[in-house]
């Protein structure tokens, strides 16, 4: 698709046309269920008028209007694949379900990547369902490998030459010209494209998917269900949470006794906790891919930043670690102070943990709990370190500056000098 997408765009009226309705709201499940039909009750791959009423229960009318569109040399036969493109185009989807779709129909080995033979067949079909729609000639085989490797040349990020799921719907969303045919024929709406970073005024918008993924991240959901967990709100596995065959197996007894060992006594401390513990020597990873940032250096040239619900220290040259361990869930974000000594630290959840900590000692000097909510964003400190701003994610994007140079009397919560 790419520099002659503009060849494309334009005056279709093809999926707005009421006789194909029934066509466009077909589900992505059910357009692969059809590709199976086709591929095993069509030994050429072509359909006829009769066989499109056959597979789809389709009227006379339906019939004609589809055969207008894609039977383009007029020989009374269309091309299952090109057609099945054509629906998944259509498809009752977002874009994001129709990109994978598209590319699961065209990985024909399975291998969940696409090579350039596989792109080759992919972009034949996208681009002949298109101009069909469009009512123009189909596309030349110069056209074709033309686009084809303008695809695969920017979409193969990691040059292993061969294009990944991810990358494939990572550049459908990302390269404005095919979201420009998209948009035009209705395959795509803005509102399906993610936020845009741009100025709002271009016909598509201007999306960054790592920006995208910073603003909205993923597994609040789940933060929050811990949240609720640890309060004591309600249990981990409660009734309302299992489904039809998530209770236990009465067969499973048998294999639990067979696994009890033949010297095993009973005692009466079975059900205590041993007397042992575990403690945490080494961290492996950094939280990086929805946030930025959260990499610095203290004052004796140690490495701090974030993992899981871990404040980590590391001595790079011994290659050990020291870890604050204060917080309840993910930390989100971390911003040291100017003196390279005290690091603040928020987390996700819905009453998310907002600390500041010594990062030689790993003493906690400040915690609170409130008034931020859904998480917390963004942290930075003052200029001169006596003030420290954070940013939460409720839908307001609530900022709130902290005194920390403030002494509290005993039993007094930390509370923000300003906010909202």
């Amino acid at each position: 698709m790419g520099a002659d997408a503009s060849q494309l765009k334009g005056n279709s009226n093809a999926l707005k046309n009421k006789d194909l309705n029934a066509l466009s709201n077909l589900t992505p499940g059910y357009i692969l269920k059809l590709k199976e039909r086709f591929e095993s009750g069509s030994e050429d791959y072509n359909l006829t008028k009769q066989g499109l009423k056959d597979f789809f229960k389709c009227r006379d009318n339906e019939v004609e209007v589809i055969f207008k569109l894609f039977d383009q040399d007029g020989n009374g036969s269309i091309d299952s694949y090109e057609f099945v493109c054509a629906l998944s185009m259509m498809s009752h989807a977002t874009l994001n379900e129709k990109a994978e779709l598209i590319f699961n129909l065209y990985d024909f080995d399975r291998s969940q990547c696409i090579s350039k033979d596989e792109l080759t067949v992919l972009m034949t079909n996208v681009l002949s369902s298109l101009k069909n729609m469009e009512g123009k000639p189909a596309p030349t085989i110069a056209e074709i490998e033309q686009k084809t490797n303008q695809f695969f040349r920017e979409a193969d990020e990691d040059k292993n030459n061969q294009i990944s799921l991810k990358e494939f719907k990572s550049y459908v969303k990302k390269d404005k010209q095919i979201l420009e045919v998209l948009t035009s024929f209705g395959i795509a709406q803005k509102s399906d494209l993610g936020t845009d970073f741009g100025s709002g005024e271009a016909s598509v918008p201007d999306v960054d998917s790592d920006l995208d993924e910073e603003i909205n991240p993923k597994g609040m959901e789940n933060s929050a269900r811990k949240q609720v967990v640890k309060t004591g709100e309600r249990s981990e596995f409660d009734e309302e949470d299992l489904g039809e065959g998530d209770q236990a197996t009465p067969g499973l007894s048998g294999v639990i006794n067979n696994s009890i060992p033949d010297s095993y006594k009973p005692s009466r401390r079975d059900g205590e906790a041993p007397d042992a513990s575990l403690d945490l020597e080494y961290i492996y990873g950094i939280r990086c891919h929805d946030v930025r940032n959260n990499l610095r250096y203290n004052a004796d040239g140690k490495l701090v930043y974030n993992c899981a619900g871990v404040g980590v220290v590391m001595d790079k040259k011994n290659n050990t670690q020291q870890h604050f361990m204060s917080h309840r869930d993910d930390i989100h974000c971390c911003a040291i102070d100017p003196t390279g000594v005290f690091v603040a630290t928020g987390e996700i959840g819905p009453k998310p943990r907002f600390c500041i900590w010594n990062s030689k000692t790993l003493e906690e000097v400040y915690s609170t709990q409130a008034p931020m909510t859904k998480g917390i964003k963004h942290v930075a400190f003052s200029r001169d370190g006596t003030k420290v701003a954070c940013s939460d994610m409720h839908d307001d994007h609530n900022v709130f500056i902290f005194d920390i140079k403030t002494k509290l009397k005993s039993g007094q919560a930390w509370t923000p000098i300003a906010g909202g």
